[in-house]
Parts: structure tokens; C-alpha cells; sequence
């Protein structure tokens, strides 16, 4: 069993060509989590997991909020709610983006309300984290989240994910590689862990995932049999997945 637990598939035509976003449909060897980060990948990341009976996560991402504001944030977040997604995600914060004070209050205030839906819904979250992994870890327990946290695209430091540790934090790995990941994977046992390859912005094909397990095997002296299986029943725990993932498998 593989999963790419945060892709967004619905981007491939328009990124890498419909022949990618043909053969990654077709594949059965990773189980896709189709991931939203705008009102319009969130509509379409519905569609595109509505028509191939697959699980999809919905929200508006802190990039969104600094690029499109937040007039129609209400409208956005009654599609999400009514949607019935398997998470709120990918939310949170981002200072590359945010470079204004403006722009940070805008993407805390996003932040805050997602949060808020989260745990109107009893939903897990998937973050998305950028330069500002401390406010992060602040902001989260400030407001008092205390639901499941996943870290997408895993680029802070092992003093956050166990500052969060009330939260059971999930930690997400894709091909990007950095001395704080192979720190994290020495230090955290492998139920921390799930695979992703966030294409076709990181990687190009939800094969890619492949790449990461072996790094995780590695670096942790695991069969790659055991992580891949280990860490799709990691995200399928987290986004409460029937048996639909079985039977995808990449060793």
C-alpha cells in the first residue's frame, strides 16, 4: 500500500500536460488525497474526487488569502463546509508571502476561522508553513486547536512538531530534501509519518512518492515494504480512509 497523501491533482492539465494528469488517474500503485488551496481548486478538487470516488481536503491556503483577499471568504468557506471534506486544508501561514503586517493580520485571521470551521466539523487540519514556523506553533496554541494537525511539506524543526504534541501531529514528506527533515526522521518513530509529493508544484506524478519512502527506509534502517506500508495507514488514520486505499502498491 503507497499514498500521496497531499497532491493537487486537479492542476495537472493545466501545469504538465493532460497525458500526466491521464496516466496519474490511471495508476494504481499510490492512493491520491486530492488537496485545495483556492475557491476555485477546492471546486475543482471536489469535482475531479466526486467523479473517481477518491478523498479530497479543502481550504483556502495563506498564498490565497494574500493574492485574492478575503471578500468572499464566507462564500468560500460555506463551500468547503457543505462539501463534507476529509480535512481543512491546506491552511496556515505563510511569510514569503505575507510581507506586510497587512498581509500577516490577513492570513491569521484566515488562519483563526479555519481553524474555528475545523473543529466545527470534528475535522483534522493540513498545514501549510512557510518562514514562520514558531508564530505558527503560537498561533495554534493561542487559539487553542487541539484537534489533529498535519504537516504538509514538512519544513520546520523537531522543537515544533513537540510543541504541538497534544495535537498528534502527522508529519508529511515529500522529495524536498533539507538537514531539518533527516533530523526529524532520525528522531520521530515512524508513526509520525506520511508521504506526499504536493505535484505538480514539488514533484510531477504521485509515483515520485517512491523516492521518499526510500529515503525514509534509509535513514531509519526500515524495509521499504514496511514504510510504505506504515505510512499509508499513518494518513489513512488520519483522514479516517475506508478500505478504498488497499491494494495500491508501489514494492
Amino acid at each position: 500500500m503507497a499514498i500521496d497523501a497531499h497532491i493537487h491533482l486537479q492542476d495537472f492539465p493545466k501545469f504538465i500536460g493532460r497525458e500526466a494528469f491521464n496516466s496519474a488517474l490511471k495508476q494504481r500503485q499510490v492512493f491520491p488525497i486530492i488537496v485545495g488551496y483556492s475557491h476555485a481548486s477546492n471546486v475543482a478538487a471536489y469535482e475531479l474526487a466526486s467523479t473517481h470516488n477518491l478523498p479530497y481536503v479543502l481550504g483556502i491556503a495563506p498564498q490565497t488569502v494574500v493574492d485574492e483577499g478575503l471578500e468572499n471568504f464566507e462564500e468560500w468557506l460555506n463551500f468547503v463546509s457543505a462539501k463534507k471534506p476529509s480535512a481543512i486544508g491546506e491552511i496556515g501561514l505563510d511569510y514569503k508571502w505575507a510581507d506586510t503586517d497587512e498581509r500577516k493580520k490577513q492570513q491569521l485571521k484566515a488562519f483563526e476561522v479555519q481553524m474555528a470551521l475545523a473543529e466545527r466539523l470534528s475535522l483534522p487540519i493540513v498545514l501549510h508553513c512557510r518562514r514562520c514556523c514558531d508564530d505558527l506553533v503560537t498561533t495554534i496554541k493561542d487559539f487553542g486547536f487541539y484537534g489533529r494537525i498535519m504537516f504538509h511539506s514538512f519544513s520546520c524543526k523537531v522543537k515544533h512538531v513537540e510543541a504541538l504534541a497534544d495535537n498528534r501531529p502527522l508529519i508529511s514528506l515529500n522529495t524536498w530534501k533539507s538537514k531539518e527533515k533527516k533530523k526529524a526522521i532520525q528522531h520521530f518513530g515512524i508513526e509520525r509519518f506520511t508521504t506526499e509529493t504536493d505535484a505538480p508544484y514539488i514533484a510531477k506524478s504521485p509515483l515520485e512518492v517512491k523516492a521518499v519512502i526510500e529515503e525514509i527506509a534509509s535513514i531509519k534502517g526500515l524495509p521499504e515494504k514496511e514504510v510504505e506500508l506504515k505510512t499509508t495507514e499513518n494518513a489513512a488514520r488520519f483522514f479516517k480512509l475506508g478500505d478504498d486505499y488497499r491494494g495500491y502498491s508501489l514494492f
